[in-house]
């Protein structure tokens, strides 16, 4: 029974944007870097794969969009999903 491994990795930079039409600064975010990471073992004839896998390993926190109504008193931020991680089991036949 042949198995294989397979590590890969995955990193992003963004640099400071606006994340709205009118260039609000309290709608952009600041320049963050990504990490993510899949760690996998197959069995190549069986078919069968387990990978462990992780996004946003840093913690990183960035504006993703938002609305500034400030004159009602309303700004609201949305941030982007926190550190994830996972477990998958799959099988081909």
């Amino acid at each position: 029974m042949a198995n294989a491994s397979l590590v890969a990795g995955a990193t992003r930079y963004a640099s400071s944007a606006f994340k709205e039409a009118s260039n609000d600064p309290l709608i952009s975010s600041k320049p963050y870097w990504l990490f993510n990471a899949r760690v996998s073992l197959a069995g190549e004839k069986d078919g069968w794969e387990v990978a462990l896998w992780g996004r946003n390993l840093t913690r990183e926190r960035y504006v993703v969009s938002g609305v500034n109504l400030a004159s009602l008193g309303i700004v609201n931020r949305i941030y982007n999903a926190p550190r994830t991680y996972g477990v998958e089991l799959s099988f081909r036949y």
